[in-house]
């Protein structure tokens, strides 16, 4: 039902996925925090990556994601999103939570990204599909 109210469900998903990215690295060892953010940049982008995939996973079990880079921008595979699974179609991506949870995750590691919603299966593409953009280190 949340989802019937606009503005609020994308807020509420955005801040659960947001959550979702501190407790995963929140329960990562003080040696792995460490290791992740002192890699370099490059290294600590795919890195990060890999955490997320992995926090996918850990947050359903039905869901996957997949990473693909090319030229320094991202996309990101969400495969059975609980979020996204809907018995009608609606008009806004409904992706919010993991691309908050990506954005969280990168930010926690010193990297500034811009997540963007390309594809969502609740308005009827086959799949998730979100666009990383690793900002220029300033």
């Amino acid at each position: 039902f949340l989802r019937q109210e606009g503005e609020a469900y994308r807020l509420v998903t955005a801040r659960a996925g947001e959550y979702a990215a501190d407790w995963t690295v929140g329960e990562m060892a003080g040696y792995q925090r460490a290791l992740l953010r002192a890699a370099p940049r490059r290294l600590r982008v795919y890195l990060v990556m890999r955490v997320a995939r992995a926090m996918v996973r850990r947050t359903y079990r039905g869901s996957r994601a997949t990473v693909r880079w090319r030229r320094g921008r991202g996309v990101v595979g969400i495969r059975g999103s609980l979020f996204c699974q809907v018995r009608d179609r609606v008009e806004q991506p409904l992706c919010q939570f993991y691309a908050a949870a990506i954005r969280r995750l990168m930010e926690q590691c010193g990297v500034e990204v811009d997540v963007d919603t390309e594809q969502c299966r609740a308005t009827g593409a086959g799949q998730c599909l979100m666009a990383v953009l690793v900002r220029p280190a300033g």
